[in-house]
């Protein structure tokens, strides 16, 4: 079964290449912006959700905050991508213990989601 991948990510080119890339790898991604993000994985049905922090109107901190509010969402693993002071720490804010430091590598992503979804 094709693991999905949402990417919630607001500078466009990032988005593209980590989609790019997954696609490549056999996943199935939706893209998203933090104000489209819970219709999105309401919607998508994700197995896992690659969540920036940094974004503008509705950032991940708000994204997060209402995954893990809503019934269907609340378990879904998040991996927080931001080039934030303590990317850890951030993590922690959510509720996950997931996370990678922009810039990062693209083999650390693929190991993680790999990691994650099984």
């Amino acid at each position: 079964m094709t693991k999905r991948v949402l990417i919630v990510e607001d500078e466009i080119d990032v988005a593209d290449l980590i989609g790019g890339v997954l696609d490549l790898e056999g996943y199935e991604t939706r893209l998203a912006v933090g104000e489209t993000a819970m219709d999105a994985a309401l919607s998508f049905h994700p197995d896992l959700v690659l969540l920036d922090l940094m974004m503008p109107v509705v950032d991940g901190f708000e994204v997060a905050r209402r995954m893990r509010a809503n019934g269907n969402t609340q378990s879904l693993p998040i991996v927080v991508m931001t080039a934030m002071h303590d990317p850890a720490g951030r993590a922690a804010e959510i509720g996950t213990p997931h996370f990678l430091s922009k810039p990062f590598d693209i083999d650390e992503l693929l190991d993680r989601i790999a990691q994650i979804t099984g």
